[in-house]
């Protein structure tokens, strides 16, 4: 039922609720001490620390198409094909 519903599809949390792929939508944090609790691990003194941060913000397409562009091709052999024919022109940097 679940494959019928989903097909594959990426939804966000809300859509994935109304659709009935989620029971809830909550935080990170909500979902690591859930697993935490499923795993049997007591969770009184569970903290989750945050290092650091980005610099600037990249969109998607920018990191795809930068430093991250072999692993664009690992996922998307489409995109290494129309690069090799000279049909997709990746840029090391963005202005």
């Amino acid at each position: 039922e679940i494959h019928a519903r989903g097909e594959g599809r990426v939804y966000s949390g809300t859509r994935g609720l109304a659709a009935g792929l989620v029971d809830r939508v909550g935080s990170f944090e909500e979902a690591c001490r859930y697993a935490l609790e499923r795993a049997g691990v007591k969770t009184e003194r569970f903290e989750l620390a945050l290092y650091g941060g980005a610099e600037r913000r990249v969109s998607l397409l920018q990191l795809l198409l930068s430093g991250a562009r072999t692993h664009l091709y690992a996922f998307c052999p489409t995109a290494w094909a129309l690069t090799e024919q000279g049909g997709l022109e990746p840029r090391d940097r963005f202005d």
